[in-house]
């Protein structure tokens, strides 16, 4: 390629001095297919922030629940309490050990877990990750079938609700 075209006013023996090699311009990486949007997301408005999460069906947990959580405290909680200069994440947090794209390379400890499993439900990809990482230390996986999922949530605050109310009616 000859520079802005000005090869042909030097004398021949010079022109070479102006030729450059071709630009090669590497492509751009694909897109990762686990940040696809799903069908929920290409009909509905939702925050953002959503969409970096690597499991739809979270994604998609997150869009239809958005009524009930905070996002604001879910993002903090997914920090882990970095931002206030200590690391609480024995207590909430999401642990990233490789692509952030992919849910093999996400942790979730167990206080972020109990807390907001029902986000958790029908991802099993970020549950098995979370285990294998784990393990990969020594420490004993996380049990799914014991973290509180919506139905059990929902049922739980129903049978405080009743609670509360007979309470309420015997006074």
């Amino acid at each position: 390629m000859a520079l802005l075209g000005l090869s042909e006013a030097l004398p021949p023996a010079k022109q070479s001095a102006l030729l450059l090699p071709p630009l090669l311009i590497p492509s751009p990486p694909a897109f990762p297919t686990s940040l696809y949007p799903t069908s929920l997301q290409l009909s509905m408005v939702y925050d953002p922030r959503i969409s970096i999460v690597p499991c739809a069906a979270m994604r998609n947990n997150l869009i239809i629940f958005s009524g009930i959580y905070d996002m604001e405290e879910l993002v903090s909680d997914l920090h882990g309490g970095l931002f206030e200069g200590f690391l609480d994440a024995d207590m909430s947090g999401v642990m990233i050990w490789g692509e952030p794209w992919r849910s093999a390379s996400w942790e979730v400890t167990d206080g972020f877990a109990r807390k907001w499993g029902f986000l958790l439900e029908g991802c099993p990809d970020i549950q098995d990750a979370t285990n294998r990482w784990r393990e990969s230390r020594g420490e004993e996986p996380i049990c799914w079938d014991t973290i509180p999922t919506l139905e059990k949530s929902k049922t739980q605050a129903l049978r405080g609700k009743v609670a509360l109310d007979c309470v309420a009616n015997e006074l």
